[in-house]
């Protein structure tokens, strides 16, 4: 199962296997498709995990994580 989507401002969403290439396939998506923000959010918790967005100038991608990533125990 695919426990990350990625909800891009309402347009489509995303499913990724790991936090890490959720937040990499979102942060590609916001910078090179032109898109105003994504959020990543566990499937399993249902929370968000993180929220990218775009200045306004659109020469920053502003990555703000709402729990600070730790390495989970295997």
């Amino acid at each position: 199962m695919r426990r990350y989507r990625t909800d891009y401002a309402g347009v489509w969403s995303g499913y990724c296997k790991t936090r890490e290439s959720a937040m990499v396939a979102a942060v590609k998506h916001v910078v090179n498709d032109h898109y105003s923000s994504a959020t990543i959010i566990d499937r399993e918790t249902d929370e968000d995990i993180a929220r990218i967005r775009i200045s306004k100038d659109r020469k920053q991608a502003i990555v703000t994580v709402v729990t600070p990533f730790i390495r989970r125990p295997k």
